[in-house]
């Protein structure tokens, strides 16, 4: 075999693989060596039509299809995955509840249900460290504004302050023992705003940990959601009972306007670059577009089937992103309202990062997995059907059924089992 028909399985291999660096994770290859080849062969059938290498893999393949060779799964239909997909990363026990990148694009933080935050190397998808300390699933997690620090809020009543570099936890803040929900630096990194389990917003001083102001007055309802805007004079809340978003002086304190049209609670907003729109998300399965100097509704987004869990505008202003339970990601035109593009995914997503700098996303879903994608491609798939991330996992969440198949006559030999896969149990229709 020549250097370049090494080099041309090699690129296949790292490519295939960078995108979908769980499934290598996840396979127990010390016990099921096979499997390696198998979802390798799977890959490489489709991208190596002639030359020496595809006969060295065609001819690989038969040897395993010998009789008497243990059985392997043989993908006759090419995989529908998109483009969009650049890698996973794989390190989460449970759910991926949060994540953002740091100001830089260099760096990424997750947290989980598995109470842990990770910091990952945005650029080779590996984990630098794990933050351990808090005692329950992690709410939200961000970066300070120069990228130093990292706040993450828990379902453990605490928030915690982490040094970016080091992994360190830095500072412990507990407040009235209630859940601490959503937080957010303010652009200069010296303060914090916090939404409370007591219907209330709270400015805490990021170096010293006290509490400098409360905002009361809210309509009802918990906490649910909430951000600054870019130039720090501006904090919207959502909520669940009363389903509204308000809109908050940060000087004074003042409820400067309330937000209605959600029909059921707000689980994420968030403020355009430029500070003069908003975007939410909520139960009621829509996006809404409003003006953030008068708090009129522009615009209501309906395509989602199932809760927006997350949204955020990108870089440019002029589209949105939205990630559901409905397990789809929508690229939206936020000037039109309309839907620029819709790619359907394996499980439901709770979460979602605009990389600052480049066309990327990263978002988190309920199976621990985070994906980064190219925006461009989202762009010009269009979300066509079937077109998924990542439609084949060596796990077996709910809905989905263990199978080991056995494709020959002839069974495995003494003392090897074959490996198991999983497949859908019934195919879903998200566009």
């Amino acid at each position: 075999m020549t250097r370049a028909d090494e080099r041309q399985i090699l690129a296949v291999f790292s490519r295939d693989y960078t995108r979908e660096l769980h499934n290598l994770l996840a396979a127990d290859l010390d016990r099921f060596p096979a499997f390696l080849f198998q979802q390798l062969y799977n890959r490489l059938q489709w991208h190596l039509a002639e030359g020496e290498a595809a006969e060295r893999v065609t001819a690989e393949a038969a040897r395993r299809c010998a009789p008497g060779r243990p059985p392997w799964l043989h993908v006759r239909t090419r995989q529908m995955e998109s483009e969009a997909l650049i890698r996973t990363l794989a390190g989460h026990r449970d759910s991926v509840t949060a994540c953002a990148f740091s100001p830089d694009g260099r760096r990424l933080v997750s947290g989980s249900d598995d109470k842990t935050l990770k910091l990952w190397d945005a650029e080779t998808g590996s984990c630098e460290a794990t933050l351990k300390g808090h005692g329950n699933t992690i709410r939200a997690c961000t970066f300070s504004f120069d990228g130093r620090r990292i706040v993450s809020a828990g379902y453990d009543d605490t928030l915690r302050l982490w040094n970016a570099e080091t992994g360190v936890c830095v500072a412990t803040l507990e407040g009235h023992h209630n859940l601490h929900r959503p937080c957010a630096f303010s652009p200069d990194g010296r303060r914090l705003v916090i939404a409370t389990n007591e219907y209330t917003l709270e400015l805490w001083d990021a170096e010293t940990g006290a509490c400098e102001r409360i905002f009361e007055g809210l309509l009802g309802g918990h906490v649910t959601a909430c951000a600054i805007s870019p130039d720090g004079r501006w904090i919207v809340s959502g909520s669940d009972d009363d389903s509204t978003l308000q809109l908050w002086n940060a000087e004074t304190e003042e409820c400067e306007a309330t937000l209605e049209g959600h029909s059921f609670y707000v689980r994420a907003c968030a403020f355009s670059p430029d500070g003069r729109r908003l975007v939410s998300g909520g139960d009621d399965q829509t996006l809404k577009l409003w003006d953030a100097a008068t708090g009129s509704c522009e615009a209501t987004l309906e395509r989602h089937d199932k809760p927006v869990n997350a949204c955020a505008f990108l870089p440019d202003g002029r589209r949105i992103v939205s990630a559901s339970d409905d397990r789809s990601l929508k690229l939206w035109d936020s000037e039109t309202g309309a839907e620029i593009a819709g790619i359907p995914m394996p499980y439901p997503l709770k979460c979602v990062a605009v990389h600052p700098t480049r066309p990327r996303l990263a978002f988190g879903d309920s199976a621990g997995i985070i994906s980064f994608v190219d925006l461009y491609e989202v762009a010009q798939s269009g979300g066509a059907a079937g077109a998924a991330l990542s439609p084949l996992r060596p796990m077996t969440p709910p809905g989905r059924t263990r199978l080991q198949p056995d494709l020959r006559e002839a069974g495995p030999r003494e003392g090897r089992r074959p490996p198991s896969f999983d497949i859908p149990a019934a195919p879903s229709s998200l566009g």
